[in-house]
């Protein structure tokens, strides 16, 4: 069972947090492929795209969904260090895809190459559809197993 959290609309306030979480988490696999660029989450910030998550009041991840009429493309997962391992992302993932059942829609990402969320990616049922020299593009077509369908936004 995942930790509780609950999730809302990004402000402006949060662009610093938001921007040293994705600087945790992405540094360390970009820099490997020798393409960081600290400015990269900086420069796309759009509040109004980014759902915040929040564990007791404190910062856990962000979520950024972008839907088309064929597709779900999930842009940013990210969950904060302290709260990884605690099935925040698996239920992320499995809130997506039963919202993408719904509305006959599959379900697609981007993973670094190294990055060891492909695991947690591939255990909630995605798989490689294409290979690029710094990514996995991964996608979903299918019925999730547990979780809830509501996105949980307030």
């Amino acid at each position: 069972m995942a930790t509780d959290y609950q999730m809302r609309t990004a402000r402006p306030s949060d662009l610093e947090p938001l921007d040293e979480l994705y600087a945790v988490n992405m540094r360390p696999h970009v820099q490997r492929l020798g393409m960081w660029d600290a400015s990269i989450f900086r420069d796309s910030f759009v509040p109004e795209q980014i759902q915040v998550l929040e564990v007791d009041g404190r910062m856990a991840g962000m979520l950024k969904v972008v839907e088309d009429e064929a597709s779900v493309y999930i842009a940013e997962i990210q969950v904060a260090p302290g709260y990884q391992g605690q099935g925040i992302g698996t239920d992320l993932l499995r809130r997506i895809q039963r919202r993408a059942v719904g509305s006959g829609k599959g379900v697609w990402l981007k993973v670094l190459r190294g990055n060891p969320a492909r695991g947690l990616y591939e255990r909630a049922g995605f798989r490689v559809f294409e290979e690029t020299s710094f990514h996995y593009k991964m996608s979903w077509h299918g019925v999730p197993a547990g979780g809830s369908d509501s996105m949980g936004q307030s």
